[in-house]
C-alpha cells in the first residue's frame, strides 16, 4: 500500500510539472497602449540601441532602458528576440528565463529594461538559435565561425 501511495504522489508530481512546462501561449498584461512581459517598466527614458551601445563604450555591460524595433522571436517559444536599427542588432533573452514575448513580435516595437553587454557568439549556439529560427540544416551547416554580438538581458519588456 505504501509504495502504490508513494508511486501515485511521484506520478503526480511529474504530470504536475509536465503541465506547468508546457506553457506555450503567452499571455502578457496590457499597460495602456503597451503588452506587458516580465518585470513592470515605464517607457520614460529610453534610448534607441545605437545611443546604448555608444554608453557602453569600453564597459563589459550597462544597466539601461533600450528601445528599437523587433527584427526576429524565437518560434519554439518566444524565448529570445532580435532588435535592430540601421546600424545594430542585439539579441535579448529574458533575466532568468523567467518569461517569454509573443511569438508574433517581429515588426513590432519594444522597449526594453535591463543590462546591455557585448558577448561573442560560438559556432554551436549560433547553430542552435538557426535551429530555433527554423533555418534548414543546409543553411545551418554554414555556420563556421563565431561572431561578436550585443547582448541584451531583459528585466521587463513594454510591446506595442
Amino acid at each position: 500500500m505504501k509504495n502504490k501511495s508513494l508511486l501515485l504522489v511521484v506520478v503526480s508530481l511529474v504530470f504536475s510539472l509536465f503541465v506547468i512546462n508546457c506553457k506555450d501561449e503567452v499571455k502578457p498584461e496590457k499597460n495602456g497602449k503597451f503588452e506587458v512581459f516580465g518585470a513592470k517598466i515605464s517607457p520614460e527614458n529610453a534610448i534607441n540601441l545605437d545611443e546604448a551601445i555608444a554608453k557602453l563604450g569600453t564597459q563589459d555591460s550597462v544597466k539601461i532602458k533600450i528601445t528599437g524595433k523587433v527584427s526576429d522571436v524565437c518560434q519554439k517559444k518566444g524565448c529570445w528576440m532580435m532588435v535592430n536599427t540601421e546600424q545594430n542588432e542585439c539579441r535579448v533573452d529574458f533575466k532568468d528565463y523567467g518569461f517569454f514575448v509573443d511569438m508574433n513580435g517581429k515588426g513590432r516595437t519594444a522597449i526594453m529594461d535591463g543590462w546591455l553587454k557585448k558577448k561573442v557568439l560560438t559556432i554551436d549556439e549560433l547553430k542552435h538559435y538557426a535551429k530555433d529560427e527554423g533555418q534548414s540544416e543546409e543553411e545551418i551547416a554554414k555556420i563556421k565561425m563565431d561572431v561578436t554580438e550585443y547582448n541584451f538581458t531583459a528585466d521587463g519588456v513594454l510591446m506595442q
